[in-house]
């Protein structure tokens, strides 16, 4: 089976938020199962030439624009696994210090910079005469291709036989755009109904891939029924109820690999379910490093993007009754500057207890990770997360909300804590949040029960390679479809 890959993010090139783990890690998986692919992504400027051994093409690429013809150069480098990762290359576009915008708001001409990536990637195939069997699209930087595939390459014989797979990693990231933008694509109007794309009185890219792809995937099962009704349809839930036939579920995983607190070179002290009792250091060099006292209660963490999505509006008011009962956070994330300056407010109140580090570290992640004793996901909604996966391979038990890609993996703890592994708490407040942390810390005294918690959790299965046998299995379903009228 031959796969093309369009994404906007991939680890290790590119990466902005799970987009580009999840699409680096499936990436590998199927390299070793021994698919030929072809991986298309932007040549930002972060995708240094000499670090990836980049070689270019010998030749330019000739992109139609509407009635222009724009240039590309085209890069590529051997993945080790075996895939081919192919990049975009046009500075204007891509040489950038950010991949989608500033501090002060997205990219002005977003729309022009992924209108021409989606065609560049279908021409780049063209040129080579790369016939996939799928093609497989991420979010709505991705959208177009599936329409662009019916209307300006309807008549491409390397696409005859091409299905297309459209996977929504976050629905909220819905792409919109003045309706004349659809201009550069080279469609024509009198091609498509408008209501097929507009939303909002735009046109909205991840709109198209919804009602244009072959097959629509989203990152668990549970989000893949949330996204049917409000509020986490995001206004696009009667399109997604529509395509109700044509819609999957996958749970993404981890790399399993890459977050190992057995191997990880970032932590105080190594361990395994084997050695557990060496995390402890871990605790006690994160407590040292973030200037939090030592207590008897549990340490908790919190790793995030600060924003609604992630559950600020929760977590926040709940630190200080946390406090107040000498329960410690440690907490890392950026974001939103109203989140970032109340998490600060309330660490300048708590120095001993709460400590809030705002950037991305990645470093002092993993040590977040290793040293907490139960991690703080209180998600408003959640595709799927990462978060929670990786908590449990680092024996940090996730405390979560009941939304999404959590529902998939978490099994929440009983009374007595003889089964489950972690916590879960349904109501999206602070009061619910504060309520499901107090039981937590308090089976957290009754030690041999919370090592069993701990140890259900890190025999949780979190790699991708279930996840990515499923998504063959996708394939396969997807390649004997009809095209979607």
């Amino acid at each position: 089976m031959k796969i093309a890959i369009i994404t906007s993010e991939m680890v290790p090139f590119a990466r902005a938020g799970g987009l580009g783990d999840v699409v680096g890690a499936l990436v590998m998986e199927l390299g070793k199962m021994g698919y030929d692919i072809r991986v298309i992504l932007p040549k930002y400027k972060q995708i240094e030439q000499q670090r990836f051994r980049l070689k270019r093409y010998p030749d330019l690429l000739e992109v139609p624009m509407g009635r222009k013809i724009e240039l590309f150069m085209v890069q590529s480098t051997k993945l080790p696994y075996g895939p081919e990762a192919l990049f975009i290359d046009k500075p204007e576009f891509f040489d950038r210090d950010e991949l989608y915008g500033t501090p002060q708001g997205p990219y002005p001409d977003n729309d022009r910079r992924f209108i021409v990536f989606q065609r560049a990637a279908l021409e780049f195939l063209r040129r080579t005469n790369f016939k996939p069997d799928i093609i497989h699209l991420h979010d709505w930087q991705t959208g177009l291709v599936p329409l662009m595939l019916r209307t300006v390459c309807a008549q491409d014989a390397t696409f005859k036989k091409s299905r297309t797979l459209f996977t929504v990693h976050n629905l909220s990231q819905q792409g919109l755009f003045p309706p004349d933008s659809l201009a550069d694509t080279g469609i024509e109007w009198k091609e498509i109904s408008l209501s097929q794309l507009q939303f909002q009185g735009k046109i909205s890219f991840l709109k198209a891939g919804l009602i244009f792809a072959d097959m629509i995937s989203t990152v668990s099962q549970k989000y893949s029924e949330e996204i049917q009704s409000e509020p986490f349809g995001c206004g696009m839930e009667d399109v997604i109820r529509s395509r109700a036939g044509d819609l999957e579920g996958i749970i993404n995983g981890i790399d399993v690999t890459l977050w190992d607190p057995e191997t990880d070179t970032s932590l105080a002290a190594n361990y395994s379910k084997d050695t557990l009792e060496k995390k402890r250091e871990n605790t006690l060099s994160l407590e040292k490093e973030l200037g939090l006292a030592g207590e008897s209660a549990p340490l908790f963490g919190f790793v995030s993007r600060l924003n609604q999505q992630k559950g600020l509006d929760t977590l926040i008011p709940a630190l200080e009754k946390l406090a107040e009962k000498k329960i410690r956070v440690a907490a890392l994330g950026v974001g939103e500057d109203q989140y970032q300056k109340a998490l600060l407010e309330v660490a300048h109140r708590f120095p001993k207890l709460i400590s809030v580090n705002i950037g991305f570290d990645e470093v002092l992640a993993r040590r977040i990770y290793a040293g907490s004793d139960i991690m703080l996901l209180p998600s408003n909604f959640e595709p799927c997360g990462l978060g929670h996966m990786i908590a449990l391979r680092y024996g940090s038990v996730p405390l979560v909300r009941a939304t999404g890609g959590f529902m998939d993996v978490i099994d929440p703890c009983g009374a007595d804590g003889t089964t489950g592994n972690g916590f879960m708490f349904h109501e999206s407040s602070s009061n619910a949040l504060v309520t499901e942390v107090f039981r937590a810390a308090a089976l957290f005294d009754k030690k041999k029960i919370w090592r069993e918690i701990i140890l259900r959790g890190m025999n949780t299965d979190v790699s991708w390679k279930t996840s990515a046998k499923k998504y063959t299995d996708l394939y396969k379903r997807v390649t004997k479809k009809a095209v979607v009228a």
